[in-house]
């Protein structure tokens, strides 16, 4: 959030007038006044608002005293914010080192642990962005909470002299606290030794957009207000899942000089290759139902044909991967509907063939947590630049020095280019 706005020096309708007479100045009026205007005009409320809260200290003051602080939100960005200025604009309410060094002495004591505990540690690995850590450690708290239920119903059944249920659930509680982690294991997996606190995502991955394209920094201007929201709105799913695209969209940025343009570029390649197999494939189908049932039986038997059924389930698998790319970092035309249309028109006649499909997983496990350039460069060496995804060893081969989805570069090499895509 902008704390010092001594930098306005002017109302914002104004600077909004200034843009659109500049724009009809140079002969440049395409009708984009209205739009203009109405960024600006969003610009303008959240102006209005710092002024009130100015003018009204007490007010200001009350604010600051309700249970959620306003300043453990992040600020959403414009467009022109960001081309002008990129600004991090994130508070923590506590620093990591704080909780962490509390729950290390816990460790330490030998108390035993509670889930009160971790649910301290859990609000701080939020608030400093430490999803994936937050994930394990929510993990291990479920289990605390079902041994804290096991040892009530065990006390409740030693009561009821029901012995031999008491045995039966003494042995889930034993089960369940081999779960658990040991001291040891907490302080490799979280790092509670860490002697500073996190640095901010954005503060990591914002200085390549600096030097992007424009085209670039509209996709991460939107990824990024995505991300916010779900931040502000503690929706871990959604957080995670635009982290993981931020995170994306960087790496790809910084193996392309800060621009989007080969990724569209490769991905309609790859779209125009797909639409065009499923026009011979349907043709094919087509060729097939003519023919006498036993002409048709003896061909769905033979080997060639059965991969050939495989490699078009992936490849539609492929398709429907890159159009996510698209909604994600690019604007939907007349011709996404028709790539998606394509698929759909190849996944119905494949339906006969169900039998014979076979799914191929992209990667979804969530990316590690950035907490540093050097995390970033690790999350590179295993980035594929067609789907986007960081890939697991047992999906990663390298081409050309560089890795890739292996469903990915084959169809890449044997039905666009016997060259790897060009990134630059």
């Amino acid at each position: 959030p902008v704390e010092n706005h001594s930098h306005v020096q002017q109302p914002v309708e104004a600077k909004a007038e200034d843009v659109v007479q500049q724009q009809r100045n140079e002969g440049n009026s395409n009708g984009d006044e209205d739009e203009i205007w109405e960024e600006f005009q969003e610009t303008k409320v959240q102006h209005d608002q710092i002024e009130k809260k100015e003018d009204n200290p007490r007010d200001q003051e009350s604010q600051s005293s309700e249970k959620l602080d306003e300043n453990d939100k992040f600020e959403p960005k414009s467009e022109e914010i960001l081309e002008e200025e990129i600004e991090i604009g994130i508070d923590y309410k506590t620093p990591f080192t704080s909780i962490a060094s509390n729950f290390r002495q816990l460790l330490s004591s030998g108390q035993k642990l509670t889930v009160d505990a971790i649910r301290d540690l859990l609000e701080d690995l939020y608030a400093n962005e430490q999803f994936s850590k937050y994930l394990a450690c929510q993990g291990q708290m479920k289990i605390l909470q079902t041994i804290d239920e096991l040892e009530r119903k065990k006390r409740d059944l030693i009561e009821q002299e029901r012995f031999e249920e008491v045995i039966s659930v003494r042995d889930a509680i034993k089960s369940s606290e081999k779960q658990l982690w040991q001291p040891s294991e907490w302080k490799e997996k979280i790092n509670l030794d860490t002697g500073s606190a996190n640095i901010p995502l954005l503060s990591i991955l914002e200085p390549t957009v600096r030097s992007a394209s424009r085209e670039a920094k509209q996709s991460y201007v939107r990824l990024r207000n995505d991300y916010v929201s779900a931040y502000n709105s503690k929706d871990l799913d959604k957080v995670i899942e635009t982290r993981d695209h931020l995170i994306s969209l960087i790496s790809y940025l910084r193996l392309s000089n800060g621009n989007l343009t080969s990724l569209k570029q490769n991905t309609f390649k790859l779209l125009q290759s797909i639409k065009k197999e499923i026009s011979i494939f349907v043709d094919l189908i087509d060729e097939i139902e003519n023919e006498e049932k036993e002409v048709a039986e003896k061909l769905e038997s033979e080997r060639k044909f059965i991969t050939y059924i495989k490699g078009l389930n992936h490849m539609i698998q492929l398709g429907y991967k890159l159009l996510q790319i698209i909604q994600r970092f690019f604007i939907i035309d007349e011709q996404f509907e028709e790539w998606r249309h394509n698929l759909r028109l190849a996944e119905d006649r494949l339906r006969p063939y169900a039998h014979l499909n076979e799914k191929i997983e992209f990667a979804t496990t969530h990316s590690e947590d950035i907490e540093r350039e050097e995390d970033l460069k690790a999350y590179e060496s295993s980035f594929c630049p067609i789907s986007l995804e960081r890939l697991p060893q047992s999906r990663k081969v390298v081409f050309g020095g560089r890795a890739y989805d292996p469903l990915c570069i084959n169809f890449w090499l044997n039905r666009v280019d016997e060259h790897p895509p060009n990134l630059k």
